[in-house]
């Protein structure tokens, strides 16, 4: 199944979550890229967040980017970005089938209280039964 550039496969152990399409679909930025053109690239790594956890600190990073901030490291860094997602397009989101018999409930938080550049803090939590964050498949 397909939605929204989420690709979702079933499979006898309950399912993975991937956005290969999509990944294939990123450009990186070329070096004299602006601060506008960053702003609009730099969407598209929230939206993969869905389905790759491990690009989420990359992301709130290049959205912490102000115009008054940006310089070229900040076009870098997100080139590095992609070439990462494309080096490991592979990787999936494996959410396991549920039992009843073996039922629990997980708790994954998220605290991002030094990465923010202005020391603010933001605290993000996930709520799972059994789920392996990145696999390859």
């Amino acid at each position: 199944m397909r939605f929204a550039s989420v690709c979702i496969v079933r499979s006898d152990n309950g399912f993975n979550v991937h956005q290969r399409p999509y990944i294939d679909r990123l450009k990186p930025l070329s070096s004299d890229a602006s601060f506008v053109l960053l702003r609009q690239y730099r969407a598209q790594l929230s939206w993969l967040i869905h389905s790759r956890p491990d690009v989420c600190v990359g992301a709130s990073k290049q959205a912490q980017v102000t115009e008054n901030s940006f310089n070229i490291s900040h076009v870098e860094k997100y080139n590095t970005t992609i070439r990462y997602l494309q080096d490991t397009r592979h990787l999936s989101l494996r959410i396991s089938k549920l039992y009843p018999e073996s039922l629990h409930v997980s708790t994954y938080t998220d605290a991002l209280f030094s990465t923010n550049s202005d020391h603010s803090s933001q605290l993000d939590m996930l709520f799972t039964g059994k789920c392996d964050f990145i696999v390859e498949q």
